[in-house]
């Protein structure tokens, strides 16, 4: 089973937003973001944080639950122009009703995938210099 960050990196990937472990990463972003032996700028970095509550369809325990996940989506980079465009079109992107995902092999199916809130700067810049524009999402799954 992926989990839902899991799921939410290979849809970035396979859109073209990065080669995961390179400079596409969740939970942490990676000492190894290099390309080609040069520090990868930008880099697209997914942190997956505390969802709601499940809740119980028609309130009987025979249904499924729908269990939402919240992720903070941060793109890294030295031109602050390159990140803020690479988070609106992330951003843009993201707005999914009812999308079946695939990571390796196992789908999941979503009922929406939400931005929450428009990119803007989450931190300040970080010892490379590097500034940080990011949004949450929410996913509604099955």
């Amino acid at each position: 089973m992926a989990t839902p960050s899991q799921d939410l990196l290979t849809y970035l990937a396979n859109l073209g937003f990065g080669i995961p472990g390179t400079n596409l990463f969740r939970l942490q972003e990676g000492d190894n973001a290099k390309i080609q032996g040069q520090r990868a700028d930008p880099t697209t970095t997914i942190y997956p944080y505390g969802g709601e509550p499940p809740e119980m369809i028609q309130n009987s325990p025979n249904h499924p639950a729908i269990a939402t996940t919240r992720h903070q989506v941060k793109v890294r980079s030295q031109d602050a122009g390159e990140a803020e465009l690479r988070a609106w079109a992330i951003w843009e992107a993201l707005f999914l009703p009812n999308v079946v995902l695939a990571t390796n092999g196992d789908l999941t199916a979503y009922t929406m995938i939400q931005p929450l809130g428009e990119p803007g700067i989450t931190d300040p810049p970080d010892v490379n210099g590097r500034i940080a524009i990011g949004f949450n999402v929410r996913m509604r799954r099955k």
